[in-house]
């Protein structure tokens, strides 16, 4: 197959080949999914997002906390899933990288 042959996708403001992932095609690599939610990824995940969550709750909604008031639980919720998001795309990403794909 020659250069002009190959396919061609617009990944984070550059083209890259369309087979930067093993061989298959598309957004997502598989086997850095696969392995992300692994169990001990997904534990170390959910244990960063326990201590990060509590520091965050405590910071942003301490005063309310304090003094009995109703606080929001939607805040409290996404205060947990938003450190556990980021420290499971960092899996990810590392992942990714390892198995030698594009960012």
């Amino acid at each position: 197959m020659s250069m002009t042959d190959k396919a061609y996708r617009y990944e984070m403001g550059r083209t890259v080949p369309a087979e930067t992932n093993g061989g298959e095609t598309g957004w997502v690599d598989k086997g850095a999914m696969r392995r992300t939610f692994a169990r001990p990824v997904v534990f170390r995940s959910l244990t960063v997002a326990a201590l990060i969550g509590t520091i965050l709750n405590a910071i942003n909604q301490g005063p309310e906390l304090v003094a009995g008031q109703p606080v929001s639980l939607l805040k409290v919720a996404l205060t947990y899933v938003v450190p556990f998001c980021v420290a499971s795309y960092g899996a990810y990403s590392a992942f990714r990288q390892r198995a030698g794909n594009p960012d």
